[in-house]
């Protein structure tokens, strides 16, 4: 469906939305080469320089993945696709993986990029048919407007559609009115100043790696022996701190940080950021997945860090978002390394949502706690939901060989589908 789905989007030569522009090569490559992060930004400068605009409204969705509700979806696939076989086999696929969860699609694979982007097409158009100038990244809009008031009005307007349409919300951290003074004096550095470390380093990877787009992962692997050097000479820390002096942090440049960083661990970089988490709201995904690369620190470390995280769940606003919950405690889910499991029933007890539970049952899973598995097997499956009770089969490996292969062999005969009988499998062979 991939070509019909890209033919039915905004063309490519309006030069508007420039991600997961669909055009596959010989070489295995699916999105076109020449629409990109970079590219998102240099039409963003164009527009800037046009004299044409004095304010800029920049927007992010919150949460577009995991909030996506499949029946929109479907809806707006149904509209741009003839291929009705291929819709049904999609959705007996996001329905077998996500049973009983009416939103959320796959996080990180490709068919997903050009699902997401399907689904918001209808945004693009409205915008589009209103006469808006905007540019689009992903989940990242950019409005252009002649004055402040036009500049409110659009985004009232653009909010209300997300809602409306796709039943979203924007990320009020990273929504914000600009003058396009003031975005130049965000983006830009005066040319007699004094380049601070951040700037030194945003040219380094302009100029030196040919690094622009924040969404990317750096390869370390790739590099030259020259580059991976020049990169263990920046202080990581003061450009944390630079960064968190700011009224107005460069999240993008955040986000390159630590994706640095999860190849070269800084023991005072990670207590910075600890301490100042909330500031790191917007990249928090990019934040734990750096976390659940850290290897090189001792025991004692490493369990401070995971004491502090579960401080965070319990303590802080951050911890009143679900998806924040899942992606802490999904650290925990990997390995035993930062502590905290005398913590995971409380909280266990504290929580109603699917995906903070899942995630304990694993994480308790990891940490052995047997003997709550074997209290709450009685209720199974009646008080599961499919993601929990998938979780509770798969943790469920933790106890002793005898007793995993009886109770094991014994639920096979309580109706559980397809995909709990290949969880049951899988568990047996890679058991906690």
């Amino acid at each position: 469906m991939g070509e019909e789905l890209e033919n039915s989007r905004i063309p490519k030569l309006q030069n508007i939305i420039f991600s997961n522009r669909f055009a596959p090569s010989t070489d295995g490559k699916l999105w076109d080469e020449d629409y990109n992060y970079k590219k998102f930004d240099e039409k963003t400068q164009e527009l800037v320089n046009s004299g044409n605009f004095t304010y800029i409204v920049e927007a992010d969705i919150a949460d577009y993945f995991p909030r996506i509700y499949k029946h929109v979806l479907f809806n707006a696939l149904a509209e741009k696709t003839g291929k009705d076989q291929h819709l049904k086999s999609l959705k007996k696929l996001l329905g077998d993986v996500f049973q009983n969860v009416s939103y959320g699609i796959p996080v990180g694979n490709s068919a997903s990029f050009l699902l997401a982007e399907v689904m918001i097409d209808s945004i693009d158009r409205r915008l589009v048919d209103e006469g808006f100038t905007y540019c689009r990244y992903v989940d990242d809009i950019r409005l252009f407007c002649k004055s402040e008031k036009e500049a409110y009005h659009h985004l009232e307007f653009l909010a209300s559609l997300i809602f409306n349409n796709l039943g979203l919300t924007l990320q009020q951290h990273k929504t914000k009115i600009l003058s396009l003074d003031h975005y130049e004096r965000i983006h830009t550095i005066p040319i007699n100043a004094t380049p601070p470390i951040s700037q030194t380093f945003i040219d380094f990877l302009e100029n030196e790696v040919e690094f622009s787009d924040p969404y990317q992962i750096i390869d370390f692997e790739q590099l030259s022996t020259e580059i991976r050097t020049r990169f263990d000479q920046f202080d990581y820390n003061e450009i944390i701190n630079e960064q968190l002096s700011l009224e107005q942090s460069n999240i993008r440049l955040i986000r390159v940080v630590l994706n640095v960083l999860s190849n070269t661990p800084n023991l005072i970089a990670i207590q910075n950021i600890l301490t100042h988490i909330d500031k790191f709201y917007p990249v928090m995904g990019t934040l734990l997945l750096y976390f659940s690369k850290i290897r090189k620190f001792d025991n004692r470390t490493m369990v401070d860090f995971g004491s502090q995280l579960i401080n965070i769940l319990r303590d802080s606003y951050l911890g009143e978002s679900k998806f924040i919950r899942m992606w802490i405690i999904y650290l925990f889910t990997q390995n035993n390394k930062w502590g905290g499991a005398d913590e995971f029933i409380r909280l266990y007890n504290s929580y109603n949502d699917d995906f903070t539970k899942r995630e304990l049952i694993l994480a308790m899973g990891k940490a052995k706690k047997t003997y709550w598995f074997t209290a709450e097997r009685k209720d199974f499956p009646t008080r599961f939901t499919c993601w929990v009770r998938r979780a509770f089969l798969r943790a469920y490996s933790c106890v002793a060989e005898d007793e995993k292969k009886h109770w094991y062999d014994s639920i096979k005969r309580r109706n559980l589908d397809f995909l709990d009988e290949a969880v049951i499998d899988w568990a047996k062979k890679n058991p906690y």
